[in-house]
């Protein structure tokens, strides 16, 4: 993610989570762009750390198992990251609402056995 990525999260989780505070603030894009801003330099620093922790493995993989790894680890800084902004805003990590038409653990029905006479999950 990039840092305008960040801001729009933030500012959208703002809205959101504390609407009367964000329509009073003058300036709320532009706090959300400065968070933003430390969030991916936290997130730069964060993937470093983890692939320094995976430096000898990162050595003997493959190219592509590299860049596999390289971007686990900038998702996991993403996430963790994130997590630690948004709850030191708003003293709660926001779960994002279900959207229309996806499914989710409430919503999921075990499949019945496709053949007759097979156990099913």
């Amino acid at each position: 993610m990039s840092t305008p990525k960040y801001s729009a999260i933030i500012e959208q989780t703002w809205r959101r989570l504390r609407p009367e505070q964000a329509a009073q603030m003058e300036n709320l894009s532009e706090t959300c762009t400065q968070i933003g801003q430390q969030v991916a330099t936290k997130v730069l620093e964060r993937s470093r750390q983890i692939m320094e922790a995976q430096e000898a493995q990162l050595q003997t993989l493959p190219y592509l198992e590299k860049v596999r790894l390289l971007e686990t680890a900038r998702f996991q800084a993403e996430q963790e990251v994130m997590r630690e902004t948004l709850t030191d805003l708003f003293g709660e990590y926001p779960e994002e609402p279900d959207e229309p038409g996806m499914l989710s653990q409430e919503t999921i029905q075990p499949v019945p056995p496709l053949i007759p006479g097979e156990i099913g999950p």
